[in-house]
């Protein structure tokens, strides 16, 4: 099954993604981040805040710090979140206040309408079943909630000529400026990850265009894009390393 292979994969890869989120928490990215979620989440402190996918825990550290208290973070890899509780020991405010669950994020494992806010951040691109999953978030979202989704084109490279050739570029110029490869370093197996990649029905989909489309079945969804996110988030590092595959942003209402 590939769900098995994606959550071995992350198992491993745990420390080297570690190592990238501490960065940007103990970088300027921070505030940004806190900036652009404070566009979209609610004032009141109370909520209650998944978040889908936490790998190291940089949502719900940023949380801690912005006063929210009642936050779940669920991965599929055991060791992501070990080291979620970890950082958020060390970063976070109120260690208290997150509960952590392995849970498959295909099938949440949660009462109907129970988050006012669900967040994730390059998850929907590694899913097995993109459609359940979609299916599953807009279940467990209150009426009046919001699915906040970072995500990218991520392996588009793979099939896509123009895409590998600026992508090599942009590594190369990282490489002459003496920055960090995300991509065959902080633990890649990049063979296995591409071979991942190509078993993924998104990988070949042209997105958010892909998830818009989707969503226009379901009555009572507002959706809007964000497709110039990444310039606005992303540290010189970050923008040599993904430009060639654009963050992307979708805001996403379950009207009342």
């Amino acid at each position: 099954m590939l769900y098995k292979i994606i959550q071995k994969y992350w198992d491993k890869r745990y420390q080297g993604y570690s190592h990238k989120n501490k960065k940007e928490i103990e970088s300027l990215q921070l505030e940004k981040w806190k900036y652009e979620l404070m566009r979209w989440l609610p004032k009141e402190r109370t909520i209650s805040i998944l978040d889908i996918g936490t790998g190291p825990g940089f949502f719900p550290i940023l949380f801690t710090q912005m006063g929210y208290d009642k936050i779940t973070a669920i991965d599929a890899s055991e060791n992501m979140l070990q080291i979620a509780q970890e950082n958020l020991v060390q970063y976070g405010k109120n260690s208290s206040s997150v509960r952590y669950l392995q849970m498959n994020a295909q099938e949440l494992d949660f009462e109907p309408e129970s988050f006012d806010v669900i967040i994730m951040r390059n998850v929907t691109w590694n899913l097995e079943e993109p459609e359940k999953a979609y299916k599953s978030w807009l279940r467990a979202l209150k009426p009046g909630g919001q699915l906040l989704i970072y995500d990218a084109n991520w392996y588009s490279y793979l099939d896509d000529p123009a895409v590998r050739s600026q992508f090599e570029e942009n590594l190369k110029t990282a490489s002459r400026e003496q920055l960090e490869d995300y991509w065959h370093g902080e633990g890649v197996d990049e063979a296995l990850i591409e071979e991942i990649a190509r078993q993924l029905p998104l990988t070949k989909r042209l997105r958010p265009a892909w998830d818009l489309e989707f969503l226009n079945q379901f009555e009572g969804i507002e959706a809007t894009v964000d497709t110039e996110l990444g310039p606005k988030i992303w540290s010189r590092e970050e923008e040599l390393n993904y430009a060639a595959t654009p963050m992307f942003a979708i805001y996403i209402t379950k009207r009342s």
